[in-house]
């Protein structure tokens, strides 16, 4: 997988998320995360910052190693944003090992703390 995926239909991204999860040669792969954005919201579309933030961290070859990231139009894929509980952009969603969500990152602007229930934690 590239250092990010980018799906176009919901298809596109449950095969990406097969891929991630059961890579026989990443077996320590223990996070997938799903980065849901739409055009409409500056800080996420594509060349914003989050977006390119999203890049640098999935071009790091340390990270690469553990978490796969995939980065989602949210309104292209509306049965995904549906099914892991997108209401707004952005959205990232933590996607574990059994596929389960972990946890999730909502409407984070940048400024101060998320607004999430994250924690740091171990996933191995």
């Amino acid at each position: 997988m590239a250092a990010v995926g980018e799906p176009r239909t919901d298809a596109e991204l449950a095969a990406a998320l097969a891929l991630a999860l059961a890579q026989p040669q990443q077996p320590a792969r223990a996070l997938t995360v799903l980065f849901f954005f739409a055009d409409f919201h500056e800080a996420s579309r594509r060349g914003g910052a989050l977006d390119q933030a999203f890049e640098v961290l999935a071009a790091s070859p340390k990270l690469r190693a553990r978490v796969a990231f995939v980065k989602c139009d949210a309104e292209a894929l509306e049965d995904a944003a549906e099914r892991f509980g997108v209401e707004v952009v952005p959205t990232f969603v933590f996607v574990g090992r059994d596929g389960a969500v972990v946890d999730r990152v909502v409407r984070w602007r940048g400024t101060g703390r998320p607004r999430s229930g994250l924690t740091r934690r171990r996933t191995d």
